[in-house]
């Protein structure tokens, strides 16, 4: 068990990099793969809001995919009628599209339109949970699947490089002893593509 713990926090700081790496959204998206959502999740905290939007992006078409893992449940739960589990996974479908809302940019005009289909999304997802029904369940995902359908377009021809090019890879974090806290700073390349 503490093996199992001690191992966490370098999956957090292996994301971190892989993020801060400015890797194309293909590569980056794959590398993300390789981890769990919780993990993922975790290492949400550490980054910036920048960072935190460059990642919603690579992975709007992924969460949009677990929003549907997450109806498919609660469509399961409301047939074998586990209402509690019912409740569960409407809430976290409502939580991906959360997330989905904060990643929006409203200097855009399709930010206004996509929150409408957002609060829309998740208000239908409310009312299936106290209701209980079906209906609004699948009002929500036909929505959400036209939006799906159009994101994968989008993102196959999305070839944009990276949002920054030879940046500074800083790693910083604190260290906590009996009576004192260190805070360490580690430049790995100090050039950050200045030469003279």
């Amino acid at each position: 068990m503490t093996e199992r713990m001690m191992k966490r926090p370098e999956y957090v700081d292996e994301l971190i990099r892989i993020i801060r790496s400015n890797l194309p959204k293909e590569e980056l998206l794959d590398k993300l793969s390789d981890y769990h959502d919780n993990d993922i999740a975790e290492a949400l905290d550490s980054l910036t809001a920048s960072e935190r939007k460059r990642l919603y992006s690579v992975l709007g078409v992924q969460r949009i995919a677990h929003i549907f893992a997450y109806l498919d449940d609660a469509k399961k739960a409301y047939q074998e009628e586990k209402w509690e589990e019912f409740k569960v996974a409407l809430r976290k479908a409502q939580n991906s599209i959360g997330e989905l809302m904060q990643t929006l940019d409203f200097s855009y005009d399709i930010s206004r339109n996509l929150y409408r289909i957002y609060v829309f999304c998740k208000d239908s997802l409310a009312a299936a949970m106290y209701k209980r029904s079906l209906t609004e369940i699948e009002n929500a995902e036909k929505m959400l699947r036209k939006l799906y359908q159009s994101f994968c377009k989008v993102a196959e021809t999305d070839s944009s490089a990276p949002m920054m090019k030879n940046t500074q890879q800083v790693y910083a974090g604190y260290t906590y002893g009996k009576g004192d806290l260190v805070e360490n700073c580690q430049e790995l390349d100090k050039s950050r593509g200045f030469f003279a």
